[in-house]
């Protein structure tokens, strides 16, 4: 699937393009603008679900929300397969009064790659990561920018989280809320007056190892 324009605009859970429980699928160069107009729905401008969804690749997509209200918008949503590699796109919320994410990921069971990718423009998240156990994730090389709430999210098990540089946060660069992490040679800026904060290690984060980040607050 590729070099396509994608233009969404409905009113319940809107996906610019969906794949679900599919093999050996290719998301190339497309631009998607997506948004929804239903209270309290979810959209997402790229989703992967299910568990036979399998040997995925998105890469150099152009993806922007434009929801505006409470409805929770997601740049790239996954949610179950394994193989998936996202790479090289741009994901843009462009508004951050509004609920959203950059990139989601839950539940790929082993393989998950994401890397070199531009998030900015997002109210909860920049990268919202949670792994399963016995899972080889690697997150790595991604820009976040202009992130209010939080940049990289990070909770359940394991992961490697490196060479990420996290810019113009007003709250928390990164998050370490589940056991087990590398969190390595990472920058992140963080500002807003008070309450900004580079690397938070929650409860839950043990046995994560947090070495040779840079932090600017």
């Amino acid at each position: 699937i590729s070099s396509n324009v994608v233009a969404t605009n409905t009113y319940y859970n809107t996906r610019g393009i969906d794949v679900i429980n599919s093999k050996s699928v290719i998301l190339f160069s497309n631009q998607i603008n997506e948004s929804v107009q239903y209270y309290w729905s979810m959209s997402a401008g790229i989703s992967i679900t299910g568990g036979d969804s399998r040997n995925i690749l998105i890469r150099n997509n152009s993806i922007t929300n434009s929801s505006v209200g409470n409805y929770m918008d997601y740049g790239i949503y996954m949610d179950g397969g394994d193989s998936v590699f996202v790479k090289s796109n741009t994901v843009d919320g462009s508004d951050i009064t509004s609920p959203g994410t950059g990139i989601t990921m839950n539940n790929i069971l082993t393989t998950l790659e994401v890397d070199s990718n531009n998030v900015l423009n997002y109210k909860t998240e920049g990268i919202h990561s949670s792994p399963p156990l016995g899972s080889n994730w690697k997150i790595r090389n991604n820009r976040i920018s202009s992130v209010v709430e939080k940049g990289l999210y990070l909770d359940r098990t394991g992961g490697e989280y490196t060479g990420n540089r996290i810019f113009g946060v007003n709250g928390l660069g990164i998050v370490v809320n589940g056991e087990n992490a590398l969190v390595s040679n990472n920058y992140i800026q963080a500002e807003g007056l008070g309450i900004s904060k580079g690397i938070v290690l929650q409860e839950s984060g043990k046995g994560s190892k947090i070495v040779y980040n840079s932090v600017n607050i």
